[in-house]
């Protein structure tokens, strides 16, 4: 488990091929097992984004990730909504590499671009070899 280190440097991350991944740096990826495989060069950040990947279904696309400083890592993909055309639920992940923890939030796009809810559902501490 990671300990956390508090006022601790922020952790250089790269992504699997070698290219480092700095504050404010966006990801896009093409697919959820792009997303899922990006981190080999980092165990804490390659089990957190295999964990919150893993729930993306076939239609989810929208695969990013974001580099917010401080060892913080946000995560994001969308599914589509299945009765409302336009409308998509966007599931959001940050990821603390310090304190070894993923914080997930769920909101609703609508098709006019506004958002209906944001909920936040889940607060995980992980292991990773």
């Amino acid at each position: 488990m990671l300990e956390a280190v508090d006022g601790g440097p922020a952790p250089k991350i790269k992504r699997a091929s070698g290219v480092p991944f700095d504050v404010g740096d966006d990801v896009y990826f093409g697919s959820k097992s792009d997303a899922r495989s990006d981190w080999s060069n980092n165990p804490a950040l390659n089990s957190a984004s295999k964990y919150f990947f893993r729930k993306a279904t076939g239609k989810s696309t929208g695969f990013a990730a974001r580099n917010l400083g401080n060892g913080r890592i946000l995560l994001q993909y969308e599914s589509p909504a299945t009765y409302v055309p336009g409308q998509a639920k966007v599931y959001v992940g940050v990821v603390d590499l310090v304190k070894g923890t993923l914080s997930e939030f769920r909101y609703t796009r609508l098709p006019n671009g506004g958002v209906k809810e944001i909920r936040p559902y889940r607060v995980t501490s992980w292991h990773y070899p």
